[in-house]
């Protein structure tokens, strides 16, 4: 009878693992199924309130995703637990961190940190995949830092995910780290921050501009209700833009350059191309800016070594280097105080949108290892090391490699 009872439960436990697989065949599919990685669940969390732009109070939605394993929700109880706050760049939604599984490959930023210890909220910018689409000439990066505010504020006082949240570490991609920088500086309620896709700098490659077109002129969105101000990419524009063809799976190309018409005016969110409201533009000064040396948290940088929107020669007449992360480092020193701690870490290969990148996992890693050694865990340090990639202004990091189960 023993024997019998352990077949069965290895039968279900093989059925079930049969079952997930399939769910997860198309990065569409794995949202929409919402499989588990490993024993982190995913779940949907909404958050109503008001901003105020250009004289306008103005009410919306933010739509986000709570992924986290039972223990840690619970751990979460006592008030001392770290959670990530993810924010996408512009013509992304929150799926950028959580796209799903391509050719056996799961590109999920959000369930391998889960998995890795921290918790992670990822969600939809007022303006983008299923929040709310106000005019987007009032969307600034002073609004989107106060919205994220919001959201930070929800995960400390337990009234977004039914927890609260001892330390938050905002983890930016893109014009995301912009927002998180405004965040930072605005309101100083966050423990960390991690910065990816992002320097302060401009490529004179960066061509992106010629690349978007108004959203009503595009198949994705054409019927919508949405403004003029609100643009995307062009069809077949963002394997150049965002990508390293060479270490990008070209089928993860084709689904981040989804053209499939958007399901309803509700905005329903889906992996792929997203939109850009026109009023975040007010941000771009802040890439030649000092401004963020009023940031006084830890700061790590990851770039990919190949991103053509922000590497190489600048428009201002330098060069930025992105081939290590002491180079990132000794480069971007001058723009954060001292109390940044700064480190950074370049992503071989990798081109802007690093989480669908073949080597996304030294960016996983490096994440993981920096959030466990510099901010903690639960009320505790664990000193883990950073991935080779990363260095410090001082010199290259002296740490080595990570543990393979962070790989």
């Amino acid at each position: 009878m023993r024997n019998t009872a352990r077949w069965r439960r290895s039968r279900t436990r093989v059925v079930l693992a049969l079952a997930a697989a399939l769910a997860l065949t198309t990065p569409t599919q794995a949202h929409a199924q919402d499989a588990d990685h490993g024993a982190v669940r995913c779940q949907k969390l909404t958050q109503r309130a008001e901003f105020t732009s250009d004289g306008r109070r103005v009410p919306y939605t933010v739509v986000g995703e709570l992924c986290a394993t039972d223990r840690q929700l619970r751990q979460a109880r006592s008030g001392r637990s770290t959670v990530q706050v993810l924010i996408h760049g512009s013509t992304y939604n929150h799926t950028y961190w959580n796209f799903g599984t391509v050719n056996g490959e799961r590109y999920s930023y959000a369930r391998r940190a889960a998995a890795a210890g921290f918790p992670t909220f990822a969600f939809d910018k007022v303006g983008f995949g299923a929040s709310s689409h106000p005019d987007s000439s009032l969307l600034t990066i002073p609004v989107a830092g106060d919205i994220t505010h919001r959201v930070v504020q929800g995960l400390r006082d337990g009234s977004l995910a039914g927890v609260r949240f001892g330390k938050v570490i905002s983890i930016g991609h893109s014009w995301g780290s912009v927002t998180a920088w405004r965040e930072a500086i605005d309101y100083r309620d966050v423990d960390g921050i991690i910065v990816t896709g992002l320097i302060h700098s401009d490529s004179v490659n960066d061509d992106l501009p010629q690349h978007n077109h108004p959203a009503l002129d595009d198949p994705k969105y054409r019927g919508t209700n949405l403004d003029v101000g609100y643009t995307t990419t062009k069809p077949g524009s963002r394997g150049w833009l965002f990508h390293n063809p060479a270490d990008a799976d070209p089928d993860v190309i084709a689904a981040d350059d989804n053209n499939t018409p958007a399901a309803d005016q509700d905005f329903h969110t889906e992996v792929g191309k997203d939109l850009n409201p026109g009023g975040e533009q007010d941000g771009y000064a802040m890439l030649f800016s000092e401004e963020t040396r009023a940031i006084r948290v830890p700061v790590l940088v990851v770039m990919g070594s190949a991103d053509r929107l922000l590497c190489g020669p600048n428009i201002r007449g330098g060069y930025f280097d992105c081939s290590s992360g002491t180079a990132i480092a000794r480069q971007e020193a001058a723009y954060y105080a001292p109390q940044a701690r700064l480190t950074a870490c370049s992503v071989p290969g990798a081109g802007h949108s690093i989480t669908l990148s073949r080597h996304h996992g030294i960016q996983d890693a490096a994440a993981a290892a920096w959030s466990s050694s510099v901010i903690g865990q639960n009320g505790r340090l664990h000193r883990t090391p950073l991935p080779a990639a990363c260095g410090s202004a001082a010199g290259p990091s002296s740490l080595g490699s990570l543990p393979r189960v962070l790989r």
